[in-house]
């Protein structure tokens, strides 16, 4: 019976699904909404464990033939963790539920002494020693952490909006996307949350860190035009470059920025920051691909 890897990364945005035949190489691939744990336990349970039966059914493959390793947002809390891992149990051969932070850095780092910042939804810092132990800092969440975060800098522009709607009602401003007058970055927020005062709560009543996070774009779209994006971008540089000097020991490690936020900020980092930033050999997905076969290779010795 031939032998399979099944990896999955679970994000708050998307979720991606490779499967893999250890004997032919032969891949499949498959993609589903976001799974983040934290935001829809239930939601994210359901599309992890659709998406895996999608794939086992696309390479017609015995789900006992299968090592499974699913890097997730949120499965750094038992709480989470555990259940997902045991529905999972119910279906797969071998089952390693861990968080996405952990699939992550093997993935950047190809297993090699690293430490791997991770800015996308949320925001969290791996490093692996040169000892092969691993430690995480920060992936708190984003009401109470994930500085550097999509989510954190939609907060920021969230609370600088909502100062200038406050400001533009007292001077009895007319406030509309074709006023000229409004900051550009302002009044593209406000065409997303809504320009009067019921719509903006009715946006912050539904909010997540998903729908946060996808205001951070619009900060850097007017990172040039817009006084109002310069102080949040400072801000989440000091905030990214912290969580480095958090996780970075004595011996300087290479450090990798991945997310979807990496590109946006590695020009800032890698002029800015002190430490040695490296581009990631890998994803996330590359990781959980990686500790599925270290799985089945320990289990040959």
């Amino acid at each position: 019976m031939d032998e399979f890897v099944l990896a999955i990364d679970g994000g708050g945005s998307k979720t991606l699904a490779l499967l893999q035949n250890i004997s032919t190489g032969q891949i499949w691939k498959d993609r589903a909404g976001g799974s983040s744990l934290t935001i829809d336990f239930e939601s994210a349970c359901q599309t992890i464990i659709e998406l895996a039966k999608n794939l086992v059914q696309q390479a017609d493959a015995n789900p006992k033939s299968i090592t499974l390793v699913c890097g997730v947002a949120g499965a750094g809390n038992d709480r989470w963790r555990i259940p997902l891992e045991n529905q999972l149990k119910v279906i797969f051969s071998d089952v390693l539920v861990v968080n996405d932070g952990k699939t992550s850095l093997y993935g950047a780092s190809d297993g090699e002494p690293s430490i791997v910042v991770a800015l996308g939804t949320g925001s969290v810092a791996m490093r692996l020693d040169q000892y092969g132990q691993e430690k995480q800092f920060g992936g708190w969440g984003f009401t109470a952490s994930d500085g550097g975060s999509g989510a954190n800098i939609g907060i920021k522009l969230i609370k600088e909006v909502l100062f200038e709607f406050d400001r533009l009602k007292q001077s009895n401003c007319n406030i509309d996307s074709s006023n000229k007058v409004i900051d550009p970055l302002v009044s593209d927020c406000l065409n997303v949350i809504g320009s009067d005062s019921q719509a903006i709560l009715n946006w912050l009543n539904k909010a997540t860190a998903s729908t946060y996070a996808a205001l951070a774009p619009l900060v850097f779209k007017y990172k040039d035009t817009s006084p109002l994006a310069k102080p949040i971008i400072d801000e989440t540089l000091n905030e990214v470059t912290k969580l480095i000097d958090l996780a970075q020991p004595k011996a300087h490690l290479p450090v990798i920025i991945i997310g979807g936020l990496a590109e946006a900020l590695f020009p800032y980092l890698h002029i800015n920051c002190d430490y040695k930033i490296k581009q990631a050999k890998g994803y996330s997905l590359d990781g959980a691909l990686y500790l599925a076969k270290k799985m089945i290779k320990s289990k040959g010795e």
